[in-house]
């Protein structure tokens, strides 16, 4: 029943895909997306790396590490917008119809996330070289991500600001995903012994998913007034001294690596709370470089915030590849559970350009999951450290 979800699930997105492309091709603009056009300097975009391992918590082992790069592209005038690089361009011209079907009105911004990544889960046990029956199997992801952002403030105050995001990934599940190679170089450079049992790994398939996802901002609670004269909320600056903020969300996947509905949120307490939709792990969809507001159009992060956070996010899930095997092809495979979560806790620290020195973001989260699969021995925990800077 497991592959089945699967199969179907994959073959829906692959048919959204070619209905889109069919689309777009008919409707196609006439410019070239190849063509290179002036673009404005004024706008800037954020670089950002995120490294998550279970090292933080003391273990080594389950989901043990993932690494994402990520580009945010600054505020757009449209998916073939100048500032985007032509390879992107043309890329989105395959799914725009799609896009547009799930960002039906129009946005008060939007912008795109473009992400490189790569996760790895292996067994308890690094000495085995068999399979073991009572033990998740092993598994690398390596993909590349388009995601769309549309965000929504409504004229109206007593609104709540929305996040939509829509998530493209594609990548491969398997030995030519690396995972073994990039932890046995990390562990030979930490003086770790490694992990044995990678030739029980899942066999190559490729991995695509479809995400989703909606997060909403509503208004701060504030707890004190102390802003700077000069300084208004709507040029961008704050008049927040320390405020609280819950930021709810809710969402889909469908792909042969991940098929769930999704739903959680975030709790945030600090000074200045930035004008984000808050802080995520890495998952498809969670990535919450929102685009500008329009009355802080030029900058991200433009001014020092400090926060502390506690989230969570629960999911009910018909399939996942690191636990149910392969789709396709014969291999090992453990007794998923249908409902997981995770919770986190964290700070965030954002600071302004200073001395030509780029504005950024740092950020850390503690994460500790649910069982995710019968017999596994207790609920897994990991470190999230976020890094971006403002060019």
């Amino acid at each position: 029943m497991t592959r089945t979800v699967a199969i179907v699930a994959a073959a829906a997105i692959l048919l959204f895909l070619l209905a889109a492309n069919a689309g777009a091709q008919s409707a196609m603009d006439p410019r070239d997306c190849d063509a290179p056009r002036p673009a404005s300097p004024t706008r800037s975009s954020v670089l950002s790396f995120q490294l998550e391992n279970d090292l933080f918590a003391g273990t080594d082992a389950q989901y043990t590490s993932g690494v994402k790069f990520t580009w945010t592209s600054p505020n757009l005038t449209d998916f073939n917008d100048p500032l985007l690089p032509a390879w992107i361009r043309c890329s989105n011209e395959q799914v725009r119809r799609l896009v547009d079907w799930f960002h039906p009105e129009k946005a008060t911004s939007i912008n795109m996330v473009v992400t490189l990544g790569q996760a790895m889960y292996t067994p308890a046990d690094r000495d085995r070289t068999t399979i073991d029956p009572n033990d998740r199997p092993y598994a690398g992801w390596t993909y590349l991500g388009l995601g769309y952002n549309a965000r929504f403030d409504p004229k109206n105050k007593a609104d709540t600001p929305t996040l939509d995001t829509v998530e493209f990934d594609i990548g491969i599940v398997g030995r030519h995903a690396y995972a073994r190679q990039t932890q046995d170089l990390v562990h030979r450079l930490r003086g770790l012994d490694r992990f044995q049992g990678w030739d029980n790994q899942l066999r190559d398939e490729l991995g695509l998913q479809f995400v989703w996802e909606r997060k909403l901002r509503p208004s701060a609670l504030t707890m004190g007034k102390f802003g700077k004269p000069g300084e208004p909320e709507a040029a961008g600056g704050s008049t927040e001294a320390l405020a609280a903020q819950i930021i709810p969300h809710y969402g889909v996947s469908v792909g042969n690596v991940a098929s769930y509905v999704n739903v959680g949120g975030e709790l945030r307490v600090g000074w200045r709370l930035p004008d984000d939709f808050g802080t995520s792990s890495i998952r498809p969809g969670g990535d919450n470089a929102a685009p500008r507001a329009a009355a802080q159009l030029e900058r991200v992060y433009h001014q020092h915030s400090y926060h502390f956070f506690a989230s969570f996010d629960g999911r009910a899930v018909a399939n996942n590849i690191f636990l149910d095997g392969n789709t396709f092809k014969r291999s090992y495979a453990v007794k998923r559970r249908l409902l997981v979560g995770d919770i986190a806790y964290g700070w965030a620290y954002t600071w302004p350009r200073y001395d030509g020195l780029p504005s950024g973001k740092l950020a850390y989260a503690h994460y500790v999951q649910s069982r995710e699969f019968e017999g596994e021995a207790r609920n897994h925990g990991f470190g999230s450290v976020n890094v971006s800077l403002e060019f």
